[in-house]
This record gives structure tokens, sequence and C-alpha cells, in this order.
């Protein structure tokens, strides 16, 4: 089956065509740029390269006190 088009038309269709390549072609860098941007933060063991953040509410949280052991020459005295 033949189809006779004008010399408009097969302007019209080269452009289309042109701009759906760029635009897969773009779509493409993005993509590429997210899956290496992803494996590139991950060691060869799997864990993160980057400590995560700090977890809520540990900020203004104070450090645990350190019990004191009484000396053991105290506590035979008592």
């Amino acid at each position: 089956m033949m189809i006779n088009l004008s010399e408009s038309d097969i302007k019209t269709l080269a452009t289309a065509i042109d701009v759906m390549k760029i635009e897969a072609n773009n779509t493409l860098d993005e993509l590429l740029k997210r899956l290496l941007g992803a494996t590139s933060e991950v060691k060869s063991d799997g864990t993160p390269k980057k400590r995560p953040g700090r977890p809520k509410g540990q900020k203004n949280k104070p450090k645990p006190a350190v019990k004191r052991a009484t000396p053991v020459i105290l506590k035979e005295a008592a």
C-alpha cells in the first residue's frame, strides 16, 4: 500500500521524528544519570558511602550518665 504525501507533510513528519529522537535521548540520559548516581553512593558490599542523617530527636538528647562503680573497700566497710 502506497501513500502519497506532499512535501510539507514529509517535512512535518521528519521534524516530528527528530523531536521524538531528542526527547528519547534526553530521557535516556536522565535515566542513566539516576542509575549511575544511585550506584555511586553504594560501596561494593552494598552499604551506603555516606552515613545517614541523625535520627529525629537525637540532636538535643543528653549523653547517658556514666554510673560510677563504688570501690570494693567501701562496700565491705558498710
